[in-house]
């Protein structure tokens, strides 16, 4: 106005991906050895749902919480699903930041994706807040926990009453929860449960 010409200013938005995985390598919550363990379950859950995304032509990421902080689109089932494969196959549980604080910001890649899916093994009050958080917002969140607990030598009958708490308190609040336990069955937990909704 003070120099009585027509000024236009341009935004241009970060791009969001329809949806995305995380996949959760805090190094502390490491449970079982591998090839038996927590976190290699976690891998192969995180990508079930990626694959299950890619086979329906939807954009999504594969986000992994690791030293690294590996990012990989997914927006086709040929090249970038392969890449995608490959990362789960080299990544290590060495993230030595609390998932929580990656969706601390928003404007990172799990920040600006629509729908989020996280798979972790270290469900704590501050990642439940997060993600109670998203759905406030209206960014649909689902979260995937694998139970340390399972890969025990002797692994408890019930899941610990803390967990549980978080568990209800997520559900309440509108987030899918599934559970996983060493042993289980991926396609009869993910496939038909709660996380089927967060695919399709």
């Amino acid at each position: 106005a003070r120099r009585g010409q027509l000024m236009v200013k341009e935004l241009e938005d970060a791009p969001r991906d329809e949806t995305a995985v995380l996949l959760d390598a805090d190094a502390s919550a490491l449970a079982g050895v591998p090839p038996d363990s927590s976190f290699e379950l976690q891998v192969r859950a995180a990508g079930s749902i990626l694959k299950a995304h890619a086979s329906r032509g939807r954009r999504a990421a594969l986000i992994v919480n690791s030293a690294s902080r590996p990012y990989q689109r997914v927006h086709s089932f040929d090249g970038d699903w392969h890449r995608a494969l490959e990362l789960l196959a080299g990544v290590e549980p060495d993230g030595p930041t609390p998932v929580a604080a990656l969706l601390a910001d928003e404007g990172g890649p799990a920040g600006r994706a629509l729908e989020l899916t996280v798979v972790t093994a270290n469900l704590t009050p501050r990642l439940v807040d997060r993600l109670l958080q998203r759905m406030l917002s209206r960014h649909a969140a689902t979260l995937v926990y694998v139970e340390r607990a399972s890969f025990a030598d002797a692994p408890p009958p019930a899941l610990d009453p803390g967990i549980a708490g978080h568990v209800l308190r997520l559900q309440r609040g509108g987030v899918p929860v599934a559970i996983l336990r060493r042993g289980d069955d991926l396609v009869a937990k993910l496939g038909a449960q709660t996380v089927g909704a967060a695919v399709g």
